[in-house]
């Protein structure tokens, strides 16, 4: 038997033991493995919940917003309770102003918030106006910013990323992921 006739005859048995035709097979379907525990003593199996601590349902609680807002693509939001200083904040494209903002959806109840900076304190501390997502103001609080630190490459050049924006060609990879974090 010829290499042919073995992988036509492979291919054969597997559409046979799938059903149908090999144009119309669908991958298999990987929904992960849940964890399992064994009691030693009487050898007893138990199921645990895959999102066992509130971190990691939080998390999962996060990861589905950001699929579901991925999915909904660019939507154009209207703020008809935002104060005109609100307004302009909240719809203005320049960069100072998309720096000084950020829309976040609370992963216990869904609700969307658009947060925008108002300034830092002294003991550098800051400052955020929140509003809902209609941009009716809600309250002012001090925040204590986060420690991100990001191990990239900053000193090749853009070789990762092939552009027709003069704005990234001269960015290294390191410097377009730091943009991105802030």
């Amino acid at each position: 038997m010829g290499i042919e006739k073995v992988g036509l005859s492979l291919i054969r048995n597997t559409v046979k033991a799938k059903g149908g035709s090999v144009l119309r097979s669908k991958p298999d379907v990987f929904h992960g493995i849940n964890p399992t525990l064994r009691y030693t003593e009487n050898g007893k199996i138990f199921a645990l919940p895959r999102f066992i601590t509130p971190e990691m349902q939080e998390a999962r609680a996060m990861n589905q917003i950001a699929i579901r807002q991925a999915k909904a693509g660019n939507v154009v939001r209207t703020y008809p309770k935002a104060t005109s200083k609100d307004l302009i904040r909240l719809t203005s494209e320049t960069i100072e102003d998309t720096y000084s903002r950020v829309e976040w959806t609370n992963p216990k109840d869904g609700k969307l918030y658009n947060l925008l900076k108002q300034g830092e304190t002294e003991d550098d501390k800051v400052i955020v106006r929140i509003l809902d997502e209609e941009g009716a103001f809600i309250k002012e609080v001090q925040l204590e910013p986060k420690n991100i630190k990001i191990l990239d490459d900053f000193s090749s050049g853009t070789d990762y990323i092939k552009s027709s924006s003069s704005m990234f060609d001269v960015m290294t990879h390191g410097d377009i992921v730091a943009t991105f974090a802030k």
